[in-house]
């Protein structure tokens, strides 16, 4: 499953290009040293491994914060 990167809730974790990010703001990701990396809004990004699709918005909220393991 694939979805644009600008349809993705903001703490979503996600694939591309083989390396894994998380999304922080509109057009901006962490990838996992740390470093922010911008996104154009078309861009097409896969779920983290493991997962089937993205939690809803309140749950990406949790699970960045650490209170909701998915």
């Amino acid at each position: 499953m694939t979805a644009k990167f600008s349809q993705i809730p903001i703490g979503a974790r996600f694939e591309f290009r083989g390396h894994r990010y998380e999304k922080l703001a509109l057009n901006l990701a962490r990838d996992e040293q740390r470093f922010g990396n911008i996104f154009q809004a078309e861009t097409e990004v896969v779920p983290e491994a493991g997962q089937k699709s993205w939690p809803s918005v309140p749950q990406a909220e949790r699970v960045r914060e650490g209170t909701l393991k998915i």
